[in-house]
């Protein structure tokens, strides 16, 4: 309903929908739990080891590094966050298995 705030009234698009007009306005003012708020934070530990590894570690690796590193955290959790952001292996092929050529890959990537 945000994007089309500008185009049509909070009044039309509640009835459209079928929900409440205050109904809407507590879910836009509503302040992060403390579940979402944990939730970013962990997606940001989990992109840089997902980055550090060059998007070869799924999420039982992920788990693992962050269990060495001493944060206490679900294998699930960690899945469902991987899917949410969509950490995929999908390019990971496209690196040599060689610690050398797969630096030099991404230099040439990010220059």
């Amino acid at each position: 309903m945000k994007e089309y705030n500008k185009r049509y009234s909070v009044k039309k698009m509640a009835r459209v929908l079928g929900i409440s007009r205050s109904g809407y306005y507590a879910w836009v003012l509503k302040a992060p739990s403390k579940r979402e708020k944990e939730d970013i934070e962990l997606s940001k530990m989990i992109a840089k080891i997902f980055e550090d590894h060059y998007g070869r570690y799924g999420s039982p690796r992920v788990f693992e590094e962050m269990k060495a590193c001493g944060r206490r955290i679900g294998r699930k959790r960690v899945a469902r966050l991987m899917r949410g952001r969509d950490y995929s292996q999908e390019n990971a092929g496209n690196i040599s298995k060689q610690p050398n050529q797969a630096i030099r890959l991404h230099l040439r990537k990010i220059s």
